[in-house]
């Protein structure tokens, strides 16, 4: 756990950082485990702009891996992160 941002850990109400719709989707898909083609596919975006949103995504997160992303989106959709206060990253999905 090297990568993620100490206070995630320490901080007894997690909350994810503000994303764009965009990155949220991307975020999300990656918590699914799909590739970089099949998020492309699925959102209609070019490969190409989806390394570019999980680039941006892992400045904002902190962290150093898109694996890193994936768990922390899986995290996020099993109810043990929520997003911030202002935050765009909407609620979790009703599964």
């Amino acid at each position: 756990m090297g990568g993620l941002r100490t206070e995630w850990i320490i901080n007894t109400q997690l909350r994810v950082p503000c994303l764009s719709e965009r990155q949220r989707e991307v975020f999300l898909a990656l918590g699914e485990g799909l590739s970089t083609r099949e998020i492309a596919s699925r959102l209609a975006i070019s490969e190409h702009t989806v390394k570019l949103h999980i680039t941006n995504i892992l400045q904002i997160l902190g962290l150093t891996s898109r694996l890193q992303v994936g768990l922390v989106a899986f995290a996020y959709e099993a109810g043990c992160l929520s997003g911030c206060d202002s935050c765009r990253l909407g609620p979790r999905s009703a599964s």
